[in-house]
């Protein structure tokens, strides 16, 4: 089932393959794990750093999440992919 009307849905998924349809451009199977890791990656270290027994790297870690989710999103739309 392939969900075509791109006007009602922000994200269309094509359940066969699993292939995430954003607009024209298609996000690969790796492509979507990868930015979904990236961005729990980024939602963990956020909440890390402001617990009380938060190391002291933790928010070197958060923006270095942000950081590699914001290049990861950038490659995306050079590639012609609406995130």
């Amino acid at each position: 089932m392939i969900v075509t009307d791109a006007l009602q849905c922000a994200v269309c998924v094509n359940i066969r393959t699993g292939i995430i349809q954003m607009g024209n451009e298609q996000l690969t199977p790796f492509q979507i794990g990868e930015r979904r890791r990236l961005i729990q990656q980024l939602d963990r270290t956020s909440r890390v750093r402001f617990t009380a027994d938060a190391k002291k790297g933790s928010t070197q870690e958060y923006y270095y999440a942000k950081k590699e989710l914001e290049d990861f999103n950038r490659e995306l739309r050079k590639k012609g992919v609406k995130v």
